[in-house]
This record gives structure tokens, sequence and C-alpha cells, in this order.
């Protein structure tokens, strides 16, 4: 049976492997091209920015089934087997329950450092994307360059940190990068502080008068 993953990329898992997946987001949607999934790879979706430089030509070989979630019927039209991305894809209003999918031949793999500040976490989840799609040593070589990326950044830090807002005012209310992810991870090794960190989960609602009080010095807007 098929398995999908992610918001973007669909895979087929039994018997013989992968043959295709299904991902969602740009995140999700980079890892797996990163690692060397892109012949596994049968459709992506809600694509929230613009995809990396160096991946438009694997991307662009990849059908866009969607701006914001595809109907379940365009889901499974192409016939997935693995699915992974965001907690928002195994809602009832998108593409359905954990347990739905599973039942119609469907894997779910949220990433785990979605919600956890820890780059070690961000590492487990590429690793066990190359244990699952038989490119190992691809994903090893992934996290052994972020490691070294990232050991460079930190000997440039400012010693001064930079208060920071991460924002999307696209709501009536803030929706705002919280203190539980890899996102407020990233803003803190570049040398900066959330503003907004006291929210305990990846991201969520905050008021303009709280934004206001805190009095951030940069607004990022993703």
């Amino acid at each position: 049976g098929p398995l999908l993953l992610g918001e973007n990329i669909k895979i087929n898992t039994w018997a013989y492997g992968f043959s295709g997946f299904y991902g969602y987001r740009n995140f999700t949607t980079e890892i797996l091209l990163l690692i060397g999934a892109e012949n596994q790879m049968v459709g992506t979706a809600y694509l929230d920015t613009p995809i990396l430089p160096e991946l438009k030509d694997r991307f662009d070989k990849i059908p866009i089934l969607s701006d914001k979630f595809p109907t379940k019927e365009l889901f499974y039209s192409v016939r997935p087997d693995f699915v992974t991305g965001w907690e928002g894809l195994v809602k009832s209003r998108n593409l359905g329950p954990k347990k739905e999918l599973e039942e119609n031949g469907v894997q779910v793999y949220i990433f785990k450092s979605l919600n956890d500040e820890r780059i070690e976490v961000l590492y487990s989840d590429i690793l066990e994307l190359g244990k699952i799609f038989k490119l190992e040593k691809n994903a090893r070589e992934l996290v052994e360059k972020i490691k070294k990326e990232l050991s460079e950044i930190e000997k440039k830090v400012p010693k001064q940190k930079k208060k920071v807002l991460v924002c999307d005012p696209g709501d009536d209310q803030p929706f705002v990068l919280g203190g539980k992810g890899i996102g407020n991870y990233i803003i803190e090794l570049a040398g900066a502080k959330n503003v907004t960190a006291e929210i305990n989960k990846a991201w969520g609602y905050s008021t303009w008068e709280k934004i206001i009080v805190s009095n951030p010095e940069y607004i990022l807007i993703p």
C-alpha cells in the first residue's frame, strides 16, 4: 500500500521500498530534496515560502497540487503511501486524522523537531527519513554539513543580543514564533532574543499590546 510523507511528498513503502511520497511545506520538502529523495516524490503542496535556489531544479520536477492543503480527492489521486509535514495535515478539515490516513494505506510522519528546540531532534528527523527512504548515507552527510555550518556561525555570534519578533501578521491577532521549536533555537543561535519565547509551543498567538511592550529591534516575517 502507498505511504504518504510530508506535505509535498508521496512514497510507496511496501515490498519494494518507497516509490512515491507526498510532502507538505517547504521545510519538510527541502529536507527530502537535500537527502536526494526527489525521485520518490509525487506531489507537493502548501508552499509558504520560495524553495531554496540550489534546490529549484529538483523541485521543479515535482507536481504542485495546491497552494494550501489539497482536497482529499486530489491528495489520494496521486496514490500516496507516505506523508510528512506539520501537525495541521492530520486535522479532519485537511487530509483527515492519522488513523484515517493509515486505514487508507498512508503512513504519516510528523517532524518531531517542529515542536522541540533541540537541534539534536532535527538531526534525528533527518536520519529517520534517511532510513525510511534508504538514503542513510545522504542523511548522515547532511547532518554533518549542518553541524559544521552551525559551528562556524557560533564563532561569529555577537555578544549583545538583539530583540527579534518573528511574526505572521495575516490574522487579526499576530501569529508569532514561540519558545518551543527549532525556529527559536535558530534565533538564539544567531545571537538574538525571541521576544515571544514565553509561548510554550513552536508557534502561537500573541497580542499587539504585548509586542509593543517587548519593543523588538527587528521584525522577521516568514
